[in-house]
């Protein structure tokens, strides 16, 4: 439960599914908020017959998903963790790097920001899941580039591991 966003979880069958809606519309007859179904997802397991999940979903009049994309800026996963589900968190780093000259800044402004404003970003993603290593090392990489001034066009020399 986050703001006016709830999820809920419960085993796909008829009687949750009619508890559910009950518990929503005894909440909106107290609270005066109606659930908009149209905007709701239902996502079931791939084990629940599709035919099951059809009638789920026609029961509630919530339509089925096969993704629920993104919350609060991080996926919301339903398979494995892998290094392709991180691909939006490097490419911010790098779009946010490469906004900054390295070589108008000094060093210690450098790790400055890299301190402040790129090791703070994937903060967010690691409180809810764990980053695969090889993402890890691609940050630390990024970061490492950016401190010592490595452009495209001329890579320089890291003075220190």
């Amino acid at each position: 439960l986050f703001a006016d966003d709830l999820s809920l979880f419960a085993k796909a069958n008829e009687h949750n599914c009619n508890t559910i809606l009950k518990v929503l519309d005894e909440f909106r007859a107290i609270s005066g908020l109606k659930i908009n179904f149209l905007k709701s997802h239902m996502f079931v397991s791939p084990n629940i017959s599709r035919r099951r999940a059809r009638n789920l979903s026609y029961m509630s009049s919530i339509p089925l998903t096969q993704n629920l994309g993104n919350y609060l800026g991080v996926p919301t996963l339903h398979t494995r963790v892998s290094k392709d589900n991180f691909n939006y968190l490097l490419e911010k780093l790098k779009t946010k790097l490469a906004g900054w000259k390295s070589g108008m800044l000094s060093l210690a402004g450098r790790a400055t920001l890299i301190l402040s404003v790129t090791s703070a970003m994937p903060a967010y993603a690691m409180q809810t899941m764990e980053i695969p290593r090889k993402v890890c090392d691609d940050i630390d990489k990024i970061n490492r580039n950016f401190l010592w001034g490595d452009t495209l066009e001329k890579r320089k020399v890291h003075l220190v591991n």
